[in-house]
């Protein structure tokens, strides 16, 4: 878990001693369920790092946006997602399916700058989880893969904040779709965060808020998805 220093802003704090990740478009789709139409879908992904998804979503007809906060500095977002694909659980001795994931992070790396070189920063915004800077009722769909349930959880009103947001950029009838949740026994949650996930259906059942926990991959995490 993080240390969080609270004389700086806590979702910022966090933000700079986390990593960012490369997260493959094939790796999303698994862990996001979609529209089967996307053609004219306004979709955010937050906390978006290097990943295709959003380049992959336009392509599909998508009006989709992300947001990080390391996309204030392109060098420094590249030196954490270059340190990361260093890391050890990339050049471990790995299986097919290892390799296959692998491999389609350091494509979405390249295709994300190389995006970014040709269009700019027009569809990846800096913006924190907590202070989007979308008018209300603005998206079809919000999701966040890791950025959310792995780094932001780890404070409990940083966490709150994003889910707030989310669902306030949202449309009626939209959802905010969370990936990771509840961990698993491949990467179980420390206890507080427990209590965070526990507090979180306790306010969304009182605010009369629908949402499922649901099954993605085999041995993987659940997704949360909270419909507005």
């Amino acid at each position: 878990m993080v240390e969080i220093n609270r004389t700086i802003d806590p979702e910022k704090n966090i933000a700079e001693i986390s990593f960012s990740s490369p997260a493959s478009f094939e790796t999303v789709k698994y862990c996001i369920d979609f529209p089967k139409e996307l053609h004219g879908k306004y979709i955010l992904d937050i906390g978006g790092g290097a990943s295709s998804a959003t380049f992959e979503l336009r392509k599909r007809g998508a009006i989709a946006y992300a947001v990080d906060y390391r996309y204030k500095d392109l060098k420094d977002l590249k030196r954490s997602v270059d340190k990361y694909l260093l890391g050890d659980s990339i050049t471990r001795s790995m299986s097919a399916d290892d390799k296959f994931y692998a491999n389609a992070q350091r494509r979405s790396r390249n295709t994300f700058f190389e995006t970014v070189d040709k269009t700019g920063y027009n569809y990846y915004i800096a913006a924190l989880a907590g202070n989007l800077p979308f008018k209300d009722s603005m998206f079809d769909l919000c999701f966040s893969v890791q950025a959310v349930t792995r780094f932001l959880i780890q404070d409990y009103d940083v966490f709150i904040d994003s889910v707030k947001e989310g669902l306030r950029v949202l449309k009626p009838g939209g959802e905010l779709q969370l990936q990771p949740w509840l961990g698993s026994r491949l990467a179980p949650w420390p206890i507080e965060w427990r209590k965070t996930a526990t507090n979180l259906h306790t306010h969304l059942r009182e605010k009369g808020i629908k949402y499922t926990i649901e099954e993605t991959l085999p041995q993987a995490s659940p997704r949360l998805r909270i419909t507005k």
